[in-house]
């Protein structure tokens, strides 16, 4: 929907009247047309009762189908009293001009240095690099946050303290959240670095995980959400051979 405000004076003849959104596509020859279906009719509440204008929003439906990409449309409110005189206005509260954006942003792709299985050595490494997500984006403007989250669905807690798993925690009606860690990063050039500290990463515990990778353009476009997996390995185990009589027979 297209909010459009329009300053509303505080007169009586006014109640009862009504207003209409009306658009022009790129300064057209002034050729103006109704946004939209809806008429907006004015009631008392809307005049502020101090001789003073009071902004009225107009909330109007609209489909994108209906532009280009890049169209700049200009608004204007055609206002009518309840005796059928119209005054035009083209100065509002807000602004008056919008551009259509139809171009879709996309993540390519959302790459973590540790790969597919994230070990003790990227975990506790102090080379930044090695914690260290590379996401690849495009129609992205330079300067737009992307978000990336790691999350481990198995570990985490529950609202019912009386259960630790995520399964026992959903049979008995509780609400579970999953162990998670986000951080953002910033654009340039359809690229961005998202880094994430040894703390972060050794707290999402130990098993399957979700990389989820996030990002919208200047207009608010969101990018459909890129997802992949990876699991956590940090804990080593001990094997111990007892048939040997070796006192070094184990193995990591």
């Amino acid at each position: 929907a297209i909010e459009v405000k329009v300053p509303i004076a505080d007169e009586a003849t006014l109640v009862g009247g009504t207003i209409i959104i009306e658009k022009e596509i790129d300064n057209n020859a002034g050729v103006w047309s109704q946004l939209g279906s809806s008429t907006f009719t004015i009631v008392s509440s809307d005049l502020s009762g101090d001789t003073s204008d009071k902004d009225k929003t107009c909330s109007v439906d609209t489909d994108t189908d209906d532009y280009n990409h890049g169209d700049v449309l200009s608004f204007r409110a055609i206002v009518t009293d309840n005796a059928g005189n119209s005054t035009t206005f083209t100065t509002f509260t807000t602004a008056v001009t919008l551009t259509v954006d139809k171009t879709v942003p996309t993540i390519t792709s959302a790459t973590a240095a540790w790969g597919a299985v994230l070990k003790t050595s990227e975990a506790t490494s102090s080379t930044n690099a090695d914690r260290q997500v590379a996401v690849v984006t495009t129609n992205v403007e330079d300067g737009q946050d992307v978000t990336v989250s790691l999350t481990n669905d198995s570990e985490g807690t529950c609202s019912d303290t009386a259960h630790n798993n995520q399964t026992d925690c959903t049979n008995n009606s509780g609400t579970w959240t999953a162990t998670s860690v986000s951080k953002t990063g910033t654009v340039s050039g359809n690229n961005a670095t998202i880094q994430f500290t040894a703390t972060d990463l050794q707290s999402i515990g130990q098993g399957a995980c979700t990389l989820r990778a996030n990002v919208s353009d200047a207009a608010g476009n969101p990018a459909t959400e890129n997802t992949s997996s990876f699991s956590v390995d940090t804990v080593h185990t001990l094997t111990f051979d007892n048939t040997s009589d070796s006192v070094n027979a184990f193995s990591w």
